[in-house]
């Protein structure tokens, strides 16, 4: 049987949220031409356990599954190319395995591609916590280089899993995750994605549930590794540009993206030396920075522009409680 969608989900730690993704993936209202492709990055829990007794409730899905194994915990990135490695589908869809999809949207967004023909199809989300879900609309160009730049300005959501992708795209521009790298995973291919695609298509509708309340997830802690990553990511963006020879344009919005990931990195600082380099690092990427910032971001660079560190580190540890708080009144 042809394939023609491959679902990619990576599992590590989820047993409490596992089943709930799962089920949403094998009451898809697409019975054929799709696979669902599960990684188990050595998990220490009963995820695995659950995904399959999950299973035996969907008899019709267990042809259409591979659960891939690995022999030692090697990280999110590497579960996310291992299973790109076994899709077999002309376009890939990544799952986290602690949110979940709406029921049709994989026969849907294959109805879109298969109308469009597009390199990518963009799609909106919605941000679950559980008192509060957050509708998400998607800003998007009908070109590659146009959704870059949004990307980078921060005006689009950088992960995979609001995107179908054409697998070719990644194959025949040799796009790969990078081992190791755990934060930004996601970003550190999609600009890529972005620079090589031809045409983008959209579909003005929440697919996706991007769940908010997994405390133990990459985004809701920044780690020592994590921030490294970041910055990684940074340089290895630097790189690709000078390599390609991209458009002044596209250097000007990479410019406001450094920015926001200092920015980001600054808010997160739990210790005042941290929060001073991340500091030394803004000021340098400030000085002739034209691109336009939300009303948080320029506010930070004011204060760190010109008030005393100590006064500002208090300010921004002041507003990262704040969030904190309101974090923990939507979950």
């Amino acid at each position: 049987m042809e394939i023609l969608l491959s679902v990619l989900v990576p599992i590590y730690g989820v047993e409490k949220y596992i089943e709930r993704c799962a089920t949403s993936l094998f009451e898809q209202t697409l019975q054929d031409h799709i696979e669902f492709i599960f990684v188990n990055d050595c998990t220490k829990d009963n995820s695995v356990v659950k995904l399959l007794n999950l299973l035996k409730k969907y008899p019709h899905r267990i042809s259409q599954v591979k659960l891939l194994e690995h022999s030692r915990n090697r990280g999110l990135a590497a579960s996310r190319q291992t299973a790109l490695n076994h899709a077999t589908g002309d376009y890939v869809l990544t799952v986290d395995s602690d949110d979940w999809l709406e029921l049709d949207a994989c026969e849907e967004l294959l109805n879109s591609v298969r109308e469009t023909k597009c390199d990518i199809l963009m799609f909106d989300y919605i941000a679950d916590y559980k008192r509060k879900h957050i509708y998400c609309k998607q800003n998007v160009a009908s070109n590659g280089i146009d959704c870059l730049k949004l990307l980078l300005a921060g005006k689009m959501h950088g992960g995979t899993c609001t995107k179908l992708i054409k697998k070719s795209l990644y194959l025949e521009n040799r796009i790969n995750y990078i081992e190791g790298l755990n934060m930004f995973e996601d970003i550190s291919v999609v600009y890529r994605l972005f620079f090589c695609a031809q045409s983008v298509g959209y579909r003005k509708r929440a697919f996706y549930h991007y769940y908010q309340g997994n405390q133990n997830s990459y985004c809701t802690r920044l780690s020592i590794t994590s921030q490294e990553n970041m910055l990684q990511t940074i340089d290895m963006m630097d790189c690709y540009f000078r390599e390609n020879n991209v458009s002044y344009e596209v250097w000007k919005y990479f410019d406001c993206f450094k920015v926001r990931v200092f920015i980001l990195l600054i808010v997160a600082s739990e210790l005042s030396e941290d929060y001073k380099r991340y500091g030394t690092l803004l000021r340098k990427n400030l000085k002739g920075m034209s691109m336009p910032l939300s009303l948080r971001d320029r506010w930070v660079c004011i204060l760190i522009k010109y008030m005393p560190w100590r006064f500002t580190y208090l300010i921004i540890r002041f507003l990262n409680n704040l969030k904190k708080i309101k974090l923990q009144l939507y979950n």
